[in-house]
């Protein structure tokens, strides 16, 4: 489906958001695939879930939920995209591991999400926790090509990071700062206090 040297993604990722959207944002979803240029629309459609993709598709598709949803609305559906991914069969068992191996801690997550990048992402650049103090984290993306470090982009990897506070049910957020070759994340979360 694509040539060396492209970045890519797994089509199951792209395509957990589209059963997201269908789910949560049903009479907007013909919207958002309409901004898609015809060839992302049927590759999209045409992809199996064990497929590579482009990652520009995924970019494109991201750009259109802003237009359509706004910021907010496109994190939203990032974050329960990601949420859905977890509870699947490809990264189900990887987050079952990490569950064993670190416990539901947002640091445990968040230095295992490096792996998780890597099996969903192929020539996008590596993410590593940069490191953690306390209800803060710091995790930074890097060798991403520049075609891909679109500031909206980089948001929507926010809100798949936000998952991870999701799973270890604390509220909290993640922000992301754009750099040239990919972008510094800054979780903050509160932990449930007792009583």
């Amino acid at each position: 489906m694509t040539g060396a040297g492209v970045p890519t993604l797994r089509a199951s990722h792209s395509r957990g958001t589209l059963q997201v959207l269908q789910a949560l944002e049903p009479e907007r979803l013909p919207t958002i695939l309409a901004r898609l240029a015809p060839e992302v629309r049927r590759g999209l459609a045409e992809a199996a879930a064990s497929d590579r993709i482009p990652a520009a598709w995924d970019v494109a598709l991201v750009r259109a939920e802003v237009e359509t949803l706004g910021r907010d609305g496109m994190r939203r559906v990032a974050r329960a995209a990601m949420v859905d991914s977890l509870g699947g069969a490809q990264l189900g068992a990887l987050l079952s591991a990490a569950l064993t191996l670190f416990g539901a801690t947002p640091p445990g997550l968040f230095g295992w999400a490096g792996r998780a990048w890597g099996h969903v992402t192929q020539g996008c650049g590596t993410l590593r926790l940069e490191r953690s103090a306390g209800e803060e984290a710091w995790l930074l993306l890097e060798g991403m090509p520049e075609a891909l470090a679109d500031p909206e982009y980089l948001e929507a990897i926010a809100g798949t990071i936000e998952a991870v506070l999701a799973i270890c049910k604390v509220e909290g957020e993640v922000s992301a700062l754009p750099r040239p070759d990919g972008g510094r994340f800054h979780a903050r979360w509160r932990a449930q206090r007792p009583g």
